[in-house]
């Protein structure tokens, strides 16, 4: 997923971390992971042989996929099982 706010990093006021305040910089990714992170197996397609592909689904968000029926047809079809 990509296209839901997500936090990239995180700022602390103060070295003492019980006391700290703290904030977020937010940035693309599915609301868990960074975009950074869920595109790094794109660096893998150059150096395996096993082919490597990538589904990327706007507003998806992290761990709802398994809930939405377009990405479970398209997990199935990279299968090659045709699902309707």
């Amino acid at each position: 997923g990509y296209n839901v706010s997500t936090a990239q990093q995180v700022v602390f006021s103060t070295s003492d971390l019980a006391t700290a305040s703290t904030t977020f910089i937010n940035g693309d990714g599915d609301g868990t992971v960074p975009i950074q992170g869920l595109s790094i197996c794109e660096q893998w397609k150059h150096q395996q042989t096993q082919q490597i592909e990538q589904y990327p689904i706007p507003n998806m968000i992290h761990g709802s996929s398994i809930k939405r029926p377009d990405t479970l047809k398209i997990f199935l079809n990279s299968l090659g099982i045709v699902a309707r």
